[in-house]
């Protein structure tokens, strides 16, 4: 048995008229969540700042070379912020990449620990309204179908449904973890 994770009306409330950010503001802080695929799936970036808000996000395919110049140049773009990917599967294979780009700090969460914790982290801050998001098309369409469902052990896995991608799911739900373990306030900077 499977049942959806996310309300549809918690879903829509959470939805706010805002464009991306064309020019960050220097005096926010930010978080990328990054979601990584090798072939098959989207490498989804979403980047949230200190109130819960997506400001942008950016999904990519092809040789992760560039994929990893594309998250270096978000991170740069942002003002280098902290970076929380999954360090499972392929994401342990990526992180020399985005090193090897300057993009520091990295903040690795072991899906095979954390999994459902970031859902169930994510499914709180959507139901109370503590994230928002613009309008995004295959970001609103993954949380619709995202489904929770009992293994043959009798645990619950999450995931989007077959055909149905859950990449920015998860890039949402590691960008709101490292936003909920970090002060919500922006960080001093030292020059």
């Amino acid at each position: 048995a499977a049942g959806y994770v996310f309300s549809l009306d918690a879903i829509q409330q959470c939805i706010i008229p805002q464009e991306e950010l064309q020019n960050p503001d220097p005096n926010e802080t930010y978080i990328i969540g990054l979601d990584i695929a090798r072939v098959q799936n989207f490498t989804v970036a979403i980047v949230m700042d200190s109130k819960g808000r997506v400001v942008h996000h950016k999904a990519m395919q092809g040789p992760w070379t560039a994929q990893a110049k594309a998250v270096a140049h978000l991170w740069e773009k942002f003002g280098k912020p902290t970076v929380v990917f999954d360090s499972t599967g392929v994401g342990d294979s990526f992180r020399p990449l985005l090193v090897q780009e300057g993009v520091f700090p990295l903040k690795a969460i072991d899906f095979r620990k954390y999994k459902t914790q970031l859902v169930e982290n994510l499914k709180v801050a959507i139901e109370e309204h503590q994230i928002s998001f613009p309008n995004i098309p295959q970001l609103i369409k993954e949380l619709q179908h995202f489904e929770a469902k009992e293994t043959p052990s009798g645990r619950i896995d999450y995931s989007g449904p077959r055909g149905v991608h859950d990449d920015y799911v998860f890039a949402l739900a590691l960008a709101y973890w490292g936003l909920s373990k970090t002060e919500r306030a922006p960080r001093i900077r030292v020059f």
